[in-house]
């Protein structure tokens, strides 16, 4: 082999692990532990099986599943062969999911529930038929990944459109642990709760950081977060804001959370008094900006668990972002998808000059700080004002009896467009108007303040861990 092309490949960090520490824990479930030599071993058994199959290289393969090992298995099995793993949410509907097979045209199907999806237009195909996790050995499979190759198929979280088709390389997520490694420690032995689900970036991305760093990923039985930390010594955890918000009202959350060496949340925005909370309490609390095509984080902020940090998220290593002329944040580097497939076709999402535009406005400082304005897309202009519904939104979840919020542009005759909100309200709170508009003058102008306030709808459409800004 040339070295050019040895220069151009990535050793699998599983594989590295199993040959250096093969008996650390890679895997815990339940009371199962799988170590890396055994992870390992599995990983060639199950590409074996997909080959006997006819899984070929570059053959997009999807899966429907909960977390769980036989699930991580599959993803590295599918890997070293040269598929493509196609993540797809299992709380979609059969039509939706029928969509998304069709459009990025996936071959096979892996779930846990064969029987569930008998009906769909794809070959469906048991987890427990081609993975074993107490595999025996087989001749080790090559291990190194290009590059350039292909490796997984996530859907976008659809909050402001309907979900796209992101492929990216195995090295866009291997780049993308390295970075988030260099801000958030992971050391051997660590073990990191796999909270967040693997059709999501943000969950996926959990995989890589363990991985490369021969800790452990935890995929937990027990939906009660606060238990599984406890018992399984969890040190790392991603969430949501909502996921902290649940946590840090459960009686003995706030205990626990103080116990972990990083607790990073992202997502959406973070209720301002929610941050201020965790800072008071000394959680190791991390808030990052990132994004599905750029394989998860973008900038993150270090450890907010001492008064002298930074609240100002900093660029992460093999990114790379600049300012356009009307403020949109810009985005490339190693981490930067391929591109979205749309009916089959790869098709590039790049300007002429390699840039992505994420369609967020912000403001980036001294070229490494970066400050999210909102999105450019959701720019409303009433009167001839610039008016960001994020912002609003902002001030508006640190109302003490407002959960969540949504604002959307209304038709007004006069201004050409108004903005109004709907809101989530806390238990067993009213929507109280005028204390509403006395929270939000203390933050915003006259004019940046909605119309109207309107309560949650009943059912709203959701993709991932985000609600979709369409359905309101």
């Amino acid at each position: 082999m040339s070295l050019r092309k040895v220069l151009m490949q990535i050793q699998c960090p599983v594989k590295i692990n199993a040959l250096k520490h093969g008996g650390r824990p890679a895997i815990i479930f339940g009371r199962e532990t799988l170590n890396y030599k055994a992870f390992d071993n599995a990983i060639d058994y199950c590409a074996k099986k997909l080959q006997d199959i006819g899984i070929k290289g570059k053959g997009r393969v999807c899966i429907v599943a909960p977390s769980s090992p036989e699930y991580v298995i599959a993803l590295f099995a599918l890997w070293r062969i040269g598929a493509v793993s196609c993540h797809l949410s299992e709380r979609l509907p059969l039509n939706a999911l029928s969509q998304h097979i069709k459009n990025i045209r996936g071959k096979v199907l892996l779930t846990a529930e064969a029987k569930k999806f008998k009906s769909l237009p794809i070959a469906v195909v048991s987890l427990e038929n081609i993975v074993t996790k107490n595999a025996p050995y087989v001749s080790s499979k090559n291990a190194c990944y290009a590059l350039t190759q292909p490796a997984t198929i996530l859907f976008t979280s659809g909050s402001t459109t309907l979900p796209k088709a992101v492929q990216h390389t195995f090295a866009n997520h291997y780049y993308s642990a390295l970075g988030s490694n260099k801000n958030i420690p992971v050391e051997p032995f660590d073990r990191w709760l796999l909270s967040l689900p693997l059709y999501h970036v943000s969950g996926l991305s959990i995989l890589f950081r363990c991985f490369l760093k021969g800790a452990a990923v935890v995929i937990s039985k027990n939906k009660d977060v606060c238990s599984a930390i406890n018992q399984h010594s969890i040190t790392h955890v991603s969430f949501v804001a909502a996921q902290l918000q649940r946590i840090v009202a459960a009686k003995g959350g706030c205990s626990v959370l103080k116990k972990l060496k990083a607790l990073l949340v992202g997502g959406s925005a973070i209720p301002e008094q929610l941050i201020a909370e965790a800072r008071r309490k000394n959680f190791p609390l991390y808030v990052s900006y990132g994004l599905t095509e750029l394989a998860s984080q973008v900038a993150t902020t270090g450890a907010l668990n001492h008064k002298s940090a930074s609240l100002k998220a900093k660029m992460l290593r093999y990114r790379k972002v600049r300012i356009a002329k009307d403020g949109e944040i810009l985005v490339a580097g190693k981490t930067l998808f391929q591109g979205y497939i749309k009916n089959g076709v790869l098709k590039p999402a790049t300007d002429r000059d390699g840039w992505f535009h994420t369609g967020d406005s912000g403001i980036l400082e001294k070229g490494k700080f970066l400050t999210i304005k909102g999105r450019k897309d959701t720019m409303l202009i009433s009167g001839g004002e610039n008016i960001f519904p994020e912002e609003i939104e902002y001030f508006l979840r640190t109302c003490a009896f407002v959960e969540d919020a949504y604002v959307v542009a209304a038709p007004h005759q006069e201004y050409g467009f108004r903005p109004v909100a709907f809101l989530k309200l806390k238990k067993n709170k009213r929507l109280n108007r005028v204390a509403l508009v006395k929270h939000l003058s203390k933050y915003l102008p006259k004019f940046k303040i909605p119309d109207a306030f309107y309560l949650w709808p009943n059912q709203v459409l959701s993709s991932g861990i985000k609600s979709n800004r369409r359905a309101f």
